[in-house]
This record gives C-alpha cells, sequence and structure tokens, in this order.
C-alpha cells in the first residue's frame, strides 16, 4: 500500500516530543509491513544529525520531502502566533503538493492540522485521510485569551477530522473527546495507541553512563520528571507536593526540559527551600543522558494537568519505573496499582500522599512496579504491535473506499 505520512514537526529533524517520535516510528513500523511510506515535513532544524544518531532505525526506510515552515516570523516556533499563521499555510502547501504527487497516495494518515490542505481538495477519486489529533491541546486550554485566540485554528482542526474517514484516539479516554471535542461519529474513532521502540531504548543505555550518574547520585532517592516547563505540565503543583510529601533524609527531583515556566519554577522552588538542595532543573539532555538517567531513578512523577498519549511516562515504563501521575489523557490505560498511582490534576495534597506511599515502599517491591511497567509496555505499546493495527485500519478503510466508488 502507498501511504503518504503529514506532520509539522518530525524526530530526528525536528526536537524531540511524542509527536514527532510517533511519526518516525510509525514509519518505519509500517515499511516493516510492507508498505511504501513517503513522509511530508517541514524543513529540519539545527542540531538534527546529532539527533539522528539516537534514531534507532537510520537512515530512515521511506522517502522524506522537506517543505519550508514559517512563511512569517511571528515569535518563537510553536508560538501560538506562529501556530496561528505559519501552520495553517504549511498545511495547505503540502496539500497542493501531495496533488502533484505521482503516483497517488492510496491512503493519507496526517497529524493534527497538518491535512488541512488534503481535506480541502479531497473528493471521492482521493485516497481516504486518516486524522490523528494527538493530544488535542489547542482544544483543552482554559485560559480564555488562549481559548479565543485558538477558535479559528481548532475550527479548522474540526474540519479536518470532519472530512476524515477515520479519526485516531491514541487511548481509551481520548474517545470521548474525539467525538466531544471534535465533533466525529463515535463510528469513525478508532482506537491505536501510541508506542516506543524498545529495541532502540534498549540500545541508548550506556553503562558507563550509569556508573556516572550512579555515583552522582549515591544515596539518594530520584526522582525524575521529563517535558517542556510550561503551566500545564502542573510542575509547580509539583513542587507543592513534594514540599509535603514524606521522603527520606536525602532525596532529588530532576527536571529534564525548558519552557517559558522555568525562571517562575526556580523562583517558587527556592521560596520553598528546595532549589539545589532537593530540586534540579537540567535543561535538556541528550538521548543517551536522559534514558541513563531513567535506568538509575526510583521513579517517575508526571503531574500533568492535562495530557495526550504521553510517550515520556512509556519511556520511563520500558526503563521498569514506578509512576506516579495524574489521572489526565491516556494515563489510566498504562498506570494501575501493580505499577503506579494516579492523582487527581492540579491536587498537590493527593500528590504528596502517592509520592509517600511509594517512597515508603521497600525496594523489592518498587522494583516489582517497575518491572510491571515494562510489561504493560511489552504487551501493548511497541511499534510492530501498534504498525499492525494502523496497517489492519488502512486497509479496511481502503477497501470500503473502493466499494463506495
Amino acid at each position: 500500500m502507498r501511504i503518504a505520512l503529514l506532520s509539522r514537526a518530525t524526530y530526528p529533524y525536528h526536537p524531540y516530543g511524542g509527536m514527532e517520535q510517533a511519526v518516525y516510528g510509525t514509519a518505519c513500523g509500517l515499511v516493516e509491513l510492507g508498505h511504501t511510506v513517503e513522509l511530508f515535513t517541514a524543513n529540519p532544524l539545527p542540531g538534527w544529525e546529532e539527533r539522528a544518531t539516537g534514531a534507532g532505525t537510520w537512515p530512515p526506510p521511506f522517502k522524506v520531502h522537506f517543505l519550508p515552515y514559517r512563511l512569517f516570523p511571528l515569535g518563537r516556533r510553536n508560538s501560538i502566533p506562529d501556530r496561528l499563521a505559519n501552520y495553517p499555510l504549511f498545511a495547505l502547501r503540502l496539500g497542493s503538493t501531495l496533488a502533484r504527487l505521482k503516483p497517488e497516495p492510496q491512503v493519507v494518515y496526517c497529524q493534527g492540522l497538518s491535512g488541512l490542505g488534503y481535506a480541502l481538495g479531497l473528493t471521492g477519486n482521493h485516497g481516504p485521510l486518516v486524522v490523528n489529533p494527538q493530544g488535542m491541546e489547542e482544544l483543552k486550554v482554559q485560559e480564555w485569551a488562549k481559548r479565543i485566540a485558538y477558535a479559528p485554528f481548532n475550527q479548522l482542526l474540526r474540519f479536518t477530522a470532519h472530512r476524515a474517514t477515520a479519526v485516531i484516539a491514541t487511548d481509551n479516554p481520548q474517545i470521548e473527546e474525539v467525538q466531544r471535542l471534535l465533533g466525529v461519529p463515535a463510528t469513525r474513532v478508532a482506537l491505536i495507541p501510541n508506542a516506543v521502540d524498545l529495541t532502540r531504548l534498549d540500545k541508548l543505555v550506556e553503562p558507563h553512563e550509569i556508573a556516572r550518574l550512579e555515583q552522582n547520585y549515591k544515596g539518594t532517592f530520584l526522582i525524575v520528571s521529563v517535558g517542556r516547563l510550561e503551566v500545564n505540565k502542573g510542575l509547580k503543583i509539583a513542587l507543592s507536593a513534594l514540599s509535603q510529601a514524606k521522603l527520606p533524609e536525602t532525596w532529588r527531583w530532576v527536571i529534564v526540559g525548558e519552557g517559558s515556566q522555568r525562571e517562575a519554577l526556580e523562583r517558587e522552588a527556592t521560596k520553598l527551600g528546595l532549589l539545589h538542595t532537593h530540586v534540579s532543573f537540567v535543561g535538556k539532555l541528550s538521548d543517551r543522558e536522559l534514558h541513563a538517567l531513567y535506568e538509575v531513578a526510583n521513579l517517575f512523577l508526571h503531574p500533568t494537568l492535562y495530557e495526550g498519549s504521553s510517550l515520556v511516562t512509556l519511556e520511563a515504563m520500558a526503563h521498569r519505573l514506578p509512576i506516579i501521575a495524574s489521572n489526565a489523557g491516556g494515563l489510566s490505560d498504562k498506570i494501575n496499582p501493580s505499577n503506579g498511582r494516579l492523582c487527581p490534576p492540579g491536587e498537590a495534597i493527593a500528590l504528596a500522599e502517592a509520592i509517600s506511599e511509594v517512597a515508603a515502599l521497600t525496594p523489592e517491591e518498587r522494583r516489582a512496579m517497575g518491572l510491571a511497567s515494562r510489561v504493560v509496555v511489552e504487551q501493548a505499546y511497541t511499534w510492530p504491535q501498534v504498525a499492525l493495527r494502523l496497517s489492519n485500519l488502512f486497509e479496511q478503510i481502503c477497501n470500503l473506499n473502493q466499494t463506495i466508488l
């Protein structure tokens, strides 16, 4: 089957992220099943060659088409002005590029709004469109100003979803969200999770890097969080929770990532007397540094206020870590009492109680929780499994399309 895969960003051509990683894993998985995949994405950003060293399968076993993304330099990349102006224009450019593609794809699979241009020109003679809206964060913003700003963007996303033959929900709770937020009927929603490449993750673990970190954190109860330092990630709530939690005398929370809230979070950590003594902001890490950190950690903490599928949580589970997370998005599909604890989003007291409970367990009990995390990933969240489900969906809707024609 000829498949066109559309995405504004793709790892390693663009910095690491859940959607970016999912696009690359999806493409590789579909090729392994015998499909012909062509990826359409934005021009690579600086540093992509270095990022490619940790991409697993490299060079990519599929053709890649790069298109310019930023027509207007409106603020930083991925800011609200950038997304409102440049993203729709990029999607239109993708649509016109696909219209000239020969031979035509039998199915077009897009991430978020990237399918807008194709959806506008879609007729019965074209291959069906499948949309994966990922976390739909633009549709879930709480601040009234952002809701107003994103209103035109969200309408375009709804239009794209309405033109699709199928819309992907990456987790069970998202099935209802896709129907409610995008107005898609249940008959067109397909449950297909995101996944991780276990072989790649295991290869990233380097003994010498682990030994270095074990020496640095010797005797420390180590908690790790990974993500953008933004309000919706709930890190300020986690600071409050950690200041109340019952923890070993020597403990440290290491936060990996950058974002607009870093200074505010550092001020809050200072006010609570935690910065440097117990809390470290380490910014971005290389793949090998990050996955070594997972290996030496005792607990993964994900206090997000709202969430999509959460690739970072899957990766932490793959590294056999107990998980404490908010009961948001698809996290309830992945976390159960055997491998972690779920807390109501934004509730610091509940989060503090969960942290205290897991910290009080014996090392053997925490190790058993971590092993349970790995089993969950192995049973349902690897790319060969997910690519097969996606392949079956494509074949089903292509057969349906041919019947209709």
